[in-house]
């Protein structure tokens, strides 16, 4: 299954299963970039490898999914200032993955 199919089927299933995270990621604009080797977010599209979604397991993939929705919904990338950007989306990440893993999530080790 090809990168776009496969973010489809997550996002559809994650609307389903978690409509909060699934209707926010319904309304990102997604961009395949395949330098990136990862996920990642603007603060308004999601940004991702092809490569990355299509050797990810589908439940991972939608805490995935939902860890970018949250770093949109927590405004990080409008809130980061002037500080150090790897400080802040390590301290960021710690953050979400916690709220993300409450929610029932898996993400990836």
């Amino acid at each position: 299954m090809d990168a776009e199919m496969k973010l489809a089927r997550a996002k559809t299933k994650l609307t389903w299963g978690h409509p909060f995270f699934g209707s926010i990621a319904l309304t990102c604009r997604w961009i395949a970039d395949d330098s990136i080797g990862t996920m990642a977010t603007d603060g308004v599209s999601i940004l991702y490898d092809p490569k990355f979604v299509e050797e990810m397991d589908e439940e991972i993939l939608r805490g995935v999914i939902a860890h970018e929705v949250m770093h949109i919904v927590m405004k990080h990338c409008l809130r980061r200032g002037d500080r150090d950007p790897k400080k802040w989306n390590i301290a960021a990440d710690y953050v979400i993955n916690d709220i993300i893993l409450e929610a029932g999530f898996n993400l990836p080790d």
